[in-house]
């Protein structure tokens, strides 16, 4: 997962694959077949660049192309900043170049209601639609 703002890179962060496991309480989960949802979670102290939660979402069958994406992370570095905004986000599925084409990217270039990003009202929260 990259992040980038008008400053350049603020995140590149590698999400670790394999099945989510009670005992760590880390990995990934999906919902039931047919699959359209994958979960990361991490419960443990070790945070790949703080991130602690990732959702992916496949809303391709009533949109094509269309992936829904949200990432979480706490006491990581992500020196984004109101006047660095606008911001923009590339995932990559298959790490770490997408050579089978597995990828999404998205910017959010605003103001409203085109797709914008805003700080919560306590400005530690980057909320990006």
């Amino acid at each position: 997962m990259l992040v980038d703002d008008t400053s350049g890179n603020v995140a590149d962060i590698t999400v670790p694959g394999g099945p989510f496991n009670r005992s760590t309480g880390v990995g990934w989960k999906t919902n039931k077949p047919p699959v359209t949802t994958w979960t990361y979670v991490n419960r443990s102290s070790t945070l790949p660049g703080g991130i602690f939660h990732v959702s992916i979402k496949d809303k391709s069958k009533k949109t094509p192309g269309l992936v829904l994406f949200s990432a979480k992370g706490k006491s990581g570095s992500y020196p984004v900043t109101p006047g660095s905004l606008p911001a923009s986000a590339i995932v990559v599925f298959d790490v770490p170049s997408a050579q089978t084409g597995q990828c999404a990217n998205e910017s959010w270039p605003g103001p409203k209601p085109a797709p914008s990003c805003a700080f919560n009202p306590k400005g530690s929260t980057l909320i990006c639609k």
